[in-house]
């Protein structure tokens, strides 16, 4: 299997968020409950483990991953 790159432009943008969901799935506003930062925030390793976290817990991803970049 062919591995997908998940940069910005498959994603669709809510909030200040990329969302990656190529089977419109998930509601976007599911993201603005479950982050615990904000773009613009200085990095913080709690919030980004609670929302690891939070996305790990509503059992909805069989893989949960962030990917933070510098725009």
């Amino acid at each position: 299997m062919a591995q997908i790159d998940t940069n910005r432009t498959m994603g669709e943008y809510h909030n200040g968020y990329y969302i990656i969901d190529r089977r419109k799935r998930y509601k976007p506003r599911l993201f603005d409950e479950m982050m615990k930062f904000k773009p613009g925030d200085v990095y913080n390793r709690t919030n980004h483990n609670l929302t690891l976290s939070r996305l790990t817990n509503i059992n909805l991803f069989k893989f949960v991953k962030n990917r933070f970049a510098i725009n």
